[in-house]
């Protein structure tokens, strides 16, 4: 039973096959479009999407990072990718889910509605490196995502320690000067 009103909250959990029963779209996937509501869902998952080099999902600022679709090779602006991209000209709400553990009891992820998000006019994107799942090196899109209204900000999941886990990079490195040295000679 497919409904057309949207009438989650941001901070809502849920889970992607509710997700699909209520609104459309598949139940795999990080970039979704509904086939029968004019969504497209976005799911954040640091700790399974570290495994594949999608290491820059976070929040930076007001503006919350997410890293484009596909696994091996350079990732391309197609498929999901452009369909997120260009969900303002195809009229889709851009709805984002972050991971949120386990359901208790079960093998299903839990996923927190973090809110409407639009893709940033003024900067759609950021391209980095990333490994791909053979290893090898290859650019990633990074969409910068903003919200639009009110939205949830969970804290960002991570254990630096635990397998295929990522700490979000600190802030910017400070420049300072070189230190001066006047070494004429040396010893060997």
């Amino acid at each position: 039973d497919i409904m057309s009103e949207w009438d989650l909250e941001p901070g809502d959990v849920t889970t992607r096959s509710e997700l699909h029963k209520r609104y459309g779209g598949a139940t795999q996937g990080g970039i979704e479009p509904s086939n029968s509501t004019p969504n497209i869902f976005v799911f954040s998952d640091l700790k399974s999407g570290a495994s594949h080099g999608y290491k820059y999902d976070r929040w930076e600022g007001d503006v919350f990072h997410y890293t484009g679709q596909g696994k091996v090779g350079d990732q391309l602006y197609q498929g999901r990718n452009l369909s997120l991209m260009r969900h303002k000209e195809t009229d889709r709400k851009v709805r984002v889910f972050q991971a949120n553990g386990m359901v208790k009891g079960t093998q299903t992820v839990s996923q927190v509605y973090l809110g409407e998000f639009k893709v940033d006019p003024e900067l759609t994107h950021v391209e980095r490196d990333a490994p791909d799942d053979n290893g090898d090196n290859r650019t990633v899109i990074v969409f910068r995502l903003v919200p639009l209204g009110k939205h949830s900000r969970p804290a960002q999941v991570e254990n630096p320690k635990g397998p295929g886990q990522v700490r979000p990079e600190v802030s910017a490195p400070t420049v300072v000067p070189i230190e001066v040295t006047r070494v004429t000679e040396f010893s060997i």
